[in-house]
């Protein structure tokens, strides 16, 4: 497998850029009996659109090996996402009779919550994943129809967890604009480039060391998009992408902090004290910093096209 290095901006194309420290490990991902190395990389954060990206992914070949091989069941779950529950209550209050799009719609369970009120279509390159959504009577449409505008308008679409993953965002965007009737939204969910849990170490993150991730957004870069593509912002909403219980969120706190303390030249005296500890005093032997997914990492934002 190969990697590219990107040297611009993917959404704004622009060259004017930070690289935030410290860089990135080099991370991989198991699909099918393959192992997919990316080598180690840097979060780079463009000044003009916020966007935050690798500068080194894999390439389209390898990406589409990887997800071609995955079976989709990976990204499934029994219960809804805090992060799919919100947009669900934004979908619920639509009137009924409504055209709606999901652009990675996996099997479709998110749809399957309003097909009883709305006509619904998925786009699905996964084609086990399509027949499962399929059979749930959610048509199946591609991302070529999209792009070339050989359907209807739509009145909503949706991106969960897929902005993350694109190589061309703003292109995805301009397209979805296209397809949508005046006064209809995209409801969007995806990782949050400035939460605190996250910002210390962003490349070494759980979701940057995440090899499928190429590019990381904000409240601040749809900021930027929705004035560059034509939408309306029409709500933010901060939150996990997982649930958990308070154990379990202390538990992550403590591995951080022990993690940092045990790289922390001056906290001698807190090193100490996490050797005593049970788990923790293994900190100083950890080669990566623990995963910390449950604070407020993702966010939901509601981007309307306004009526002209």
């Amino acid at each position: 497998m190969n990697s590219v290095e990107l040297p611009v901006c993917p959404y704004c194309k622009s060259e004017d850029y930070s690289e935030l420290t410290p860089a990135g490990l080099q991370c991989s991902g198991f699909s099918g009996l393959q192992n997919y190395v990316q080598p180690e990389f840097w979060a780079r954060s463009c000044s003009n659109c916020k966007l935050v990206f690798k500068s080194r992914i894999l390439d389209e070949s390898s990406l589409d090996d990887y997800y071609s091989s995955t079976k989709y069941a990976k990204w499934e779950s029994h219960r809804f996402y805090p992060t799919e529950r919100h947009v669900l209550r934004l979908a619920n209050q639509l009137s009924e009779g409504k055209r709606l799009l999901d652009i990675g719609c996996s099997s479709g369970r998110l749809l399957h919550e309003l097909i009883h009120k709305h006509s619904c279509f998925g786009i699905e390159p996964n084609i086990e994943a399509a027949k499962a959504a399929e059979g749930k009577g959610i048509h199946i449409v591609t991302s070529e129809e999209l792009r070339l505008g050989r359907l209807s308008p739509f009145d909503a679409v949706f991106l969960m967890d897929v902005y993350e993953h694109l190589r061309e965002p703003r292109e995805l965007l301009a397209s979805i604009w296209s397809n949508l009737k005046a006064g209809g939204r995209i409801f969007i969910a995806t990782g949050n480039s400035n939460a605190s849990s996250l910002r210390r170490d962003l490349a070494n993150s759980w979701y940057l060391q995440n090899v499928e991730h190429l590019i990381m957004a904000s409240p601040g870069h749809f900021a930027a998009a929705a004035e560059d593509i034509g939408f309306e912002i029409e709500s933010s909403f901060l939150c996990s992408h997982y649930d958990a219980n308070l154990r379990m969120r202390v538990e992550q706190i403590c591995k951080q902090l022990a993690f940092n303390l045990s790289r922390n030249e001056n906290g001698f005296c807190w090193r100490y004290m996490f050797r005593k500890l049970p788990l923790l005093n293994r900190a100083e032997s950890w080669p990566r910093r623990p995963p910390c997914n449950l604070g407020k990492d993702h966010f939901v934002t509601s981007l309307l096209k306004p009526n002209i």
